[in-house]
Parts: C-alpha cells; sequence; structure tokens
C-alpha cells in the first residue's frame, strides 16, 4: 500500500498533519509540537531534542484527585498553521466545554484555553500545567524577573519553589536546552516529585468551590526558545 498523504514526518509542506489521534504542528526554524486528540501538548521537539511536557488542563472535583474525564474530542487545521482543539471534560454530572488554540511562532508555540461550565458542579482544583521532566532538568535553572532556583536533584520536605510570576526561563544543567514560558496569569513551580510525581510542574491554578452553569475561565501559555 502507498503512504498516507500527507506524511506524518517531523518534515514536510504542511504546517499540521494529523494522523491516528495525533496532531504535529511543524513550528518554524526546526521545532514541532505533538498533540493528542484532545489538545494535551505530548512533546515538543528543540530542533531534535523531544521533551515530553504534558501541557493541558487539570479539573478534579473532590479531593481524591480523580481528573475529569474527555469526551467529544476534535480538532480542525486552520489555513494560519494554527491546530483549534475542542471537546467537553466530564466526571459524572459534572461538565464543561473547552477550547484549546495552538498557534505556532517561531521557535515556539502559544497555547489558549477557554472552559465553561455546562452544569453546576463543586471543583476542588483547577489548574493549566506545564511538567517538565526531572530526568531533563534536574540540576538546571528556573529563573524568573526576582528568582533564580536551582532545579533540586533530590526532592525536598516542601514542594514549592516559586509563586507570582507570569515568565521563567527553564535550562537543563548543560544549558543545551532553554524555555523560555510565558503566562497570562501569576504561575506556580512545584517539585511533584514530593507527590509522587517525575517532573517540575509550573501550574496556573483557578479557585476551587460551587460552581454555576456558564461560569467560563481561560488562559494562555507560550513557549518557546530561551536562547
Amino acid at each position: 500500500l502507498p503512504d498516507p498523504d500527507p506524511l506524518f514526518t517531523r518534515d514536510g509542506p504542511e504546517p499540521a498533519v494529523a494522523r491516528d489521534g495525533r496532531i504535529l504542528l511543524r513550528i518554524r526554524n526546526g521545532w514541532r509540537a505533538l498533540f493528542n486528540e484532545s489538545g494535551t501538548l505530548q512533546m515538543l521537539d528543540c530542533d531534535g531534542t523531544m521533551i515530553r511536557l504534558g501541557v493541558a488542563p487539570v479539573i478534579v472535583g473532590s479531593a481524591a484527585w480523580r481528573n475529569f474525564g474527555v469526551s467529544d474530542a476534535k480538532h480542525a487545521l486552520n489555513s494560519d498553521g494554527s491546530v483549534a482543539f475542542s471537546g467537553r471534560r466530564t466526571d459524572n454530572s459534572a461538565a464543561l466545554a473547552y477550547t484549546i488554540s495552538a498557534l505556532p511562532l517561531d521557535n515556539g508555540v502559544k497555547l489558549s484555553f477557554s472552559l465553561a461550565a455546562q452544569t453546576d458542579f463543586h471543583l476542588h482544583a483547577m489548574r493549566i500545567q506545564v511538567d517538565f521532566p526531572c530526568s531533563v532538568f534536574s540540576e538546571g535553572r528556573a529563573q524568573t524577573v526576582d528568582q533564580d532556583i536551582l532545579l533540586p536533584a533530590e526532592k525536598k520536605k516542601s514542594a514549592w519553589m516559586a509563586d507570582d510570576f507570569t515568565s521563567m526561563l527553564v535550562t537543563t544543567r548543560d544549558a543545551k536546552i532553554a524555555l523560555r514560558v510565558e503566562t497570562s496569569k501569576n504561575a506556580v513551580l512545584r517539585d511533584e516529585r514530593v507527590y509522587g510525581g517525575a517532573s517540575y510542574k509550573l501550574s496556573l491554578e483557578f479557585p476551587g468551590g460551587d460552581r454555576k452553569a456558564g461560569e467560563q475561565w481561560s488562559a494562555e501559555i507560550t513557549i518557546r526558545s530561551g536562547k
């Protein structure tokens, strides 16, 4: 059989290509972003270096920390090279509609998130997160306007690392990888290993509590080369 057209390869003439529930965004200057069907940015290819970031909203309704499921997920490849994702996040009777826009930039990608409650529900926590894997960034640095943090090789007692920032430069120990993250609202950085994870987690967080149908939340995250 002939190869599917267009080819699902790192390089090609199309700005974005979809295949088997995966969407590849070919960013300019040698960068690529790999998404799943629901709009999670799974991996970022920084000019040949693959980094698993897991950029996505996390929505939980109780202290059990069960993430809302995804349904009705779909995507559209736009003429400007962007990708638009949409669907629903549900947990029992609770439901939200979501959209995620991924716009390629020079050496990066801009992600715009929008969520809207379709039912009344109790929100225990909601955040949009970026995971920097410890296996890649251990002993690197995270720098904001007024904070310079060593990313520790070993977890400490407290997960907190930094907060109240909208721009952070994250680099590996050898400085070969440098990512600049810019956010539309104040972010928090934690060592997720304290909770059993394996990443330094940057989060944009929204207040919990009882929510009404029609309430909306939005945020933007831009990830680009820090070099």
